[in-house]
């Protein structure tokens, strides 16, 4: 099937995005002010990337959060855009059409939702994902704008596997929706100030203890209690709590609920 031509504008926005990255932070190729209409689209700092990520949806929103938390990811690269001279030619030998625009009567570039770095000892490698929604991949004959986005898939898949780069579809099925709700809840905004980094070892210990003394406790006591003990603003008292929970520093079961007023969940097998 032959593609629509490539305009010449939108291969050098691309070609100046690749050098922008190469020597530069990175940014994602669209952006949440790309569009006229934001949905349910988002912009979060990391305070493990120290930069804003952009992200197209509550799914998205949801695996990055869920990568974010695994001590192996060191990098997350959102709204990461392929080569379209190659994706192209790729569309070509699939016999399949193009994602593009109308409106300029061109390809557009595609994009991978994430590209996750991960680094295990001195070894690192690269995975792209692409979050979609459970229900693309349920429709036996796609047509409109689904079958745009099975073509989109179709075609990262084929790109990723010239560049021996895992490609992963992942869905809503693939995460557990308690588990992403607490990281929501306990995700750290902003890197540990230096006066509370020699407070986690002595909180997490205190912390832990009285846990295991009255453990139908509800949380909110137990951070109270904690900032009593140490002299701290209840604040800082939940910030060092979640900071030892996203790090999984804490026994404490993410797929449990994990709410004020109740008890938290362990994990089993472990005690404090």
């Amino acid at each position: 099937m032959k593609s629509r031509p490539l305009e010449p504008k939108i291969l050098a926005n691309y070609r100046q995005w690749r050098r922008d990255i190469q020597n530069g932070p990175y940014y994602p190729f669209r952006t949440v002010r790309s569009f006229n209409s934001v949905g349910t689209s988002t912009i979060i700092m990391s305070a493990k990337t120290g930069r804003c990520h952009h992200l197209f949806s509550q799914g998205e929103l949801h695996s990055y959060v869920y990568l974010e938390s695994l001590p192996q990811v060191f990098d997350i690269k959102e709204q990461f855009a392929l080569d379209p001279e190659r994706t192209q030619r790729l569309a070509e030998e699939l016999n399949i059409r193009h994602p593009g625009s109308t409106q300029l009567r061109s390809i557009t570039p595609i994009t991978t939702d994430l590209f996750v770095g991960f680094r295990s000892h001195a070894r690192t490698r690269w995975v792209a994902m692409a979050r979609k929604p459970t229900n693309i991949l349920a429709i036996a004959s796609p047509k409109g704008r689904t079958l745009r986005a099975v073509n989109s898939l179709r075609l990262e898949q084929a790109y990723w596997r010239e560049f021996a780069v895992p490609w992963l579809l992942t869905t809503s099925a693939d995460y557990d929706r308690r588990e992403i709700y607490n990281l929501l809840f306990v995700r750290p905004r902003r890197q540990l100030p230096h006066d509370l980094r020699g407070h986690l070892a002595p909180f997490s210990a205190y912390f832990q203890r009285e846990w295991t003394q009255h453990p139908l406790m509800p949380l909110a006591d137990l951070v109270a209690m904690s900032a009593q003990y140490f002299g701290l603003p209840l604040s800082q008292s939940y910030e060092l709590f979640k900071w030892l929970t996203w790090h999984r520093s804490l026994p404490i079961d993410l797929r449990g609920m994990l709410e004020l007023y109740l008890p938290l969940p362990r994990r089993e097998g472990r005690t404090p």
